[in-house]
């Protein structure tokens, strides 16, 4: 495959001719219809796969021609590659095609395996050398290339070239190694071209490409490409959850990487940690809702499934409000969670470790070191409202018992203190 660079902006490399000339094949007019079959995501109806011919009418990006769906509108445009003789063995492109603003309009994910075939009407000029019918296929930004912007795969046929046309046009196909993100502003260019695997010699000889030819009508030079699939989720793992919260989204076509994707819950942009073509990890973002996530690649959104965002726990009771190091003490409340997990109680500050954690209920002792203070829940990251608590800290009594009357010190006498509440 010949490199490409942002200088580069004209059609293939090698002097060569294009002419027009009216058809001078006699033979019978053949028919291809290419069915598309129909998938639809939401309102959005997207043909699964897109014929495109080989137009001589020059690109919006200069120096390239059109690939229109539009079958061929001229008498037929030969292009001749530079003569060959004395070249070794190369692989060489003849003209490159592109799709035009719009078009195909759609934004996605061309999967690993998708399919994509050429049919051309070739043939070589002399019988000198072995020359077989090859094409390359990318994608391009809006603003046009080279360079384009993914490489999508490259084909060869397997029928060598002759002086005369066969009966239908040598028809090859490829498919794309890994799966490729396409912005809906995105186009498709095709670059046909030849494998010469033994050069004419010192014998003249060129690669002969036909396409338009209104003689042909839809059996002319062409290309069928699928379109880019919209992305699908599948699952939400966990389907609620508060702020914070890892959220795994299960599906299809999210593509390898982020890139410019996108994933929102009710509209609030999250932050994944995580991305591959079936799965991403989320966090739920500060500010989400109950509602939708999508999943928009390429501009082009998912399916929405339904999130519950679960709101901060809330705190409205500790029982009792004052107690001993070590003492058991009941937080009543909402939004705790089932299990504790990562979430956390303080007693002024101070971690401590629950024995018993539900979604409304946890028990927890007071913990060593704790001071009077607001006791605190938190979960995901988000705390609690406070709320007061008395640490008890036992004391001691020290000196001396004296007689009343005249201060004499008493042996051996005993004293207890009480603590009296409520007098």
């Amino acid at each position: 495959m010949r490199a490409r660079t942002s200088d580069d902006r004209s059609p293939a490399i090698g002097p060569r001719l294009t002419v027009r000339r009216p058809p001078d094949r006699p033979g019978s007019f053949h028919i291809a219809i290419t069915v598309a079959v129909c998938l639809v995501s939401g309102a959005r109806v997207v043909s699964a796969q897109t014929t495109y011919y080989l137009h001589n009418e020059s690109s919006f990006n200069f120096g390239l021609l059109q690939l229109k769906t539009a079958p061929p509108d001229t008498a037929v445009v030969v292009d001749l590659s530079r003569d060959l003789k004395g070249v070794g063995p190369t692989t060489d492109t003849l003209r490159e095609f592109d799709t035009q603003p719009g078009v195909p309009g759609v934004g996605g994910v061309l999967p690993s395996s998708t399919t994509l075939t050429v049919s051309l009407w070739m043939r070589k000029t002399s019988s000198y050398g072995i020359v077989f019918p090859y094409a390359e296929f990318f994608t391009e930004p809006s603003s046009g290339g080279p360079p384009f912007t993914s490489f999508l795969c490259s084909a060869e046929g397997t029928a060598a070239l002759t002086t005369t046309f066969p009966q239908q046009p040598y028809t090859f196909s490829c498919m794309t190694n890994s799966a490729v993100t396409m912005l809906s502003t995105d186009h498709f260019v095709a670059i046909p071209g030849y494998v010469m695997t033994q050069g004419p010699g010192n014998k003249s000889m060129s690669v002969e490409l036909d396409y338009e030819d209104t003689t042909k009508g839809m059996n002319a030079s062409r290309v069928a490409i699928p379109n880019p699939t919209p992305p699908s989720i599948t699952t939400l793992n966990p389907t609620s959850g508060p702020v914070n919260w890892g959220v795994t989204i299960n599906g299809t076509n999210f593509g390898a990487t982020q890139g410019s994707s996108q994933v929102t819950f009710f509209g609030t942009a999250a932050t994944p940690t995580a991305w591959a073509n079936g799965s991403i990890s989320v966090p739920v973002p500060a500010g989400a809702m109950t509602g939708p996530v999508v999943v928009a690649v390429g501009g082009t959104p998912s399916n929405g499934v339904a999130f519950t965002v679960i709101p901060p726990p809330v705190l409205t009771s500790v029982t009792p409000t004052s107690a001993h190091i070590g003492d058991s003490v009941t937080l009543a409340g909402t939004h705790f969670l089932a299990t504790q997990g990562s979430s956390t109680v303080t007693f002024h500050g101070t971690a401590a470790t629950p024995t018993s954690w539900s979604d409304t209920s946890i028990v927890v002792p007071v913990p060593t070191n704790a001071t009077s203070g607001n006791v605190v829940v938190m979960v995901s990251n988000q705390l609690s409202n406070g709320v007061p608590f008395s640490v008890i800290i036992p004391g001691s009594i020290s000196g001396t018992v004296t007689r009343a009357p005249d201060d004499t010190a008493v042996c051996g006498a005993t004293m207890r203190a009480f603590m009296a509440v409520g007098l």
